[in-house]
């Protein structure tokens, strides 16, 4: 019998009368919240058995203690964080929420009177007491006697959770014991139980805490525990002043259109290249691109010291958004907490696909051109239109865009040229070349308007700007003069160009028409904006740039698009 699954009360004589109890001793009791003089405990499926009352009666006691001392850690912990003003921290949000969630689940155990199977398996007795130990870690430039409390804290944890496991078994034991009795065998006397270790002192004090808070009495979701007014959508393109950063104690970024107010630091400079940052939107630290765009919880990430994302300069491509665009890139690297991802990217793959084998560089490709199949490289695609086999190349992915298209143009040399006219180059992630072996479609995400032809599958004739979405374990398409013959080609002229930005671009500007054109256009080709930011604060059309853009937006003009696959480039770290 597993005591996990729900099992069917099982009472031979009908309902059992109440077994009164004697009164609860001080030790027993809430200092705030007494228990009453006498209370009535039935055990529907052990009827008239005063010995498992008596036993149920001495558990309860048991794991009282465990409880007791166990949320006492917790509160031992949580002080540690709070004496080194380490409140923002998310490991401390998630060790209060847990405490909380825990002794509501406390009280539902001590205040049910009702003992069955399916109440057991269910309640606090099989909560995950070992998840909270991971979320225990001292605080960033916290003294070192901290550090060995804390320590001396995750021990006591261990050790609790290791008691409440020992008294999970007799749980099932006693369980198993039931089971046997209501098959007529004769069952031996329950398990003993060890003796409480009780601290009434520190029981008063857990107690007074979290009884006497109203604000306990009955405890929000996760998603209510948030500020709706301090979360934005994670696509969200607001962006506060960014000359608010130093004012907050926050790196300036460089930002296109605006530059970098001041001398543009090395790390800074080494992304924007030898053309000055023409194909980035913006290049900075992400604590202060995070808390540009709003996302608290995400700088918070930054500064806890038990997550794997830390603070550095990243470049972001132009014509993308950019959380949306940071959000893959972390994701992809299996930096991003999974909360996070489920927070904000409940529509997305999950963490877990980004790093799984079939989302790598395959072990055929090398730093060495060649023609791959296929077919041999992705097991799981299907032919659709795309050619038998590519040229595939890997390269080691550098800060400086310069050296890393310096590498791509030494080793492909004559066999591709990417400086040709004729090439369309699409930057993507490893999920989405994958995908795309399997259905070379657009994959639509409501939460991602960020296309300015709208949806479709995009290539680019600039090879950097492409790297740039890439960048840094991602990879290029390499297109080569696509047969264009037959399709309805659109080359939008300004005017045109501007309402259909406008619209995909979400800029508030009135009297937005759809072009004529645009509706049964197979293949949209025109130039990429710029300044979109200054566009949208400024309510007016966004800039073209010097780049052109080769839009799919029908299934024949992605086919043409797939046919024309001369090449695939590979980056690692």
């Amino acid at each position: 019998m597993d005591p996990r699954e729900p099992q069917e009360s099982v009472d031979k004589t009908g309902e059992s009368d109440p077994v009164v109890l004697r009164s609860a001793t001080p030790s027993e009791s809430s200092p705030s919240k007494p228990l009453p003089e006498t209370e009535a405990l039935v055990l529907p499926e052990w009827p008239g058995n005063q010995d498992a009352v008596s036993w149920f009666l001495q558990f309860r006691k048991v794991l009282k203690s465990i409880i007791y001392r166990y949320c006492g850690a917790i509160q031992k912990a949580l002080h540690i964080f709070e004496e080194n003003d380490a409140t923002n921290y998310v490991h401390y949000e998630s060790l209060t929420r847990f405490l909380r969630e825990l002794w509501i689940r406390w009280k539902e155990f001590i205040e049910t009177k009702s003992i069955t199977t399916t109440f057991l398996s269910s309640s606090v007795i099989y909560d995950d007491f070992e998840k909270p130990i991971s979320w225990m870690s001292t605080p960033r430039n916290a003294p070192r006697r901290f550090a060995t409390e804390m320590a001396e804290l995750r021990n006591t944890m261990r050790q609790v959770a290791g008691e409440l496991f020992k008294n999970r078994t007799i749980i099932r034991d006693a369980m198993v014991r039931l089971e046997e009795s209501n098959n007529g065998h004769d069952v031996s006397p329950f398990c003993g139980l060890p003796t409480p270790d009780e601290s009434d002192d520190a029981a008063e004090k857990l107690e007074q805490v979290l009884l006497n808070d109203p604000a306990n009495d009955s405890l929000s979701s996760e998603e209510e525990d948030i500020d709706s007014d301090e979360v934005l959508p994670i696509y969200s393109r607001e962006m506060k002043d960014p000359k608010l950063l130093e004012e907050n104690w926050l790196d300036p970024i460089w930002i296109q259109d605006l530059g970098y107010p001041g001398t543009v630091p090395h790390e800074i400079e080494e992304y924007l290249g030898s053309n000055g940052g023409r194909t980035l939107s913006m290049c900075g630290s992400i604590r202060s691109i995070f808390w540009l765009f709003g996302h608290k919880d995400l700088v918070k990430v930054i500064d806890d010291p038990a997550c794997l994302l830390e603070d550095e300069i990243v470049p972001v491509p132009r014509n993308i958004n950019p959380m949306g665009y940071l959000m893959d890139y972390y994701s992809g690297q299996g930096k991003m907490p999974f909360f996070i991802q489920e927070l904000y990217d409940r529509g997305r793959l999950l963490q877990s696909l980004h790093v799984a084998p079939v989302f790598r560089v395959p072990n055929a490709v090398t730093s060495e051109p060649a023609q791959c199949s296929i077919a041999s490289l992705y097991p799981f695609s299907r032919p659709q239109t795309l050619p038998e086999t590519v040229l595939c190349l890997k390269i080691k992915c550098q800060k400086n865009n310069d050296r890393t298209l310096a590498q791509v143009k030494k080793k492909l040399d004559e066999t591709c040229n990417i400086d040709g006219d004729k090439l369309w180059f699409r930057g993507l992630t490893m999920v989405g070349l994958t995908l795309s072996t399997s259905f070379f479609i657009p994959v639509i995400n409501s939460s991602t308007p960020d296309n300015e032809f709208g949806p479709g599958i995009y290539a680019t004739n600039n090879f950097e700007m492409a790297f740039g979405y890439a960048r840094p374990t991602g990879a290029v398409m390499v297109f080569k003069d696509p047969d264009l013959r037959g399709l309805n080609v659109w080359k939008p002229d300004l005017s045109d160009w501007q309402h259909l930005t406008a619209h995909w671009l979400q800029i508030p500007i009135h009297g937005i028409n759809a072009p004529d054109k645009y509706k049964d256009a197979d293949i949209i080709i025109g130039p990429v904006s710029r300044n979109q930011s200054e566009a949208r604060s400024k309510q007016r059309f966004a800039k073209q740039g010097e780049e052109l853009q080769f839009v799919c937006t029908s299934y024949g003009g992605c086919e043409r698009l797939a046919a024309s696959l001369a090449a695939i480039i590979y980056f690692t770290l």
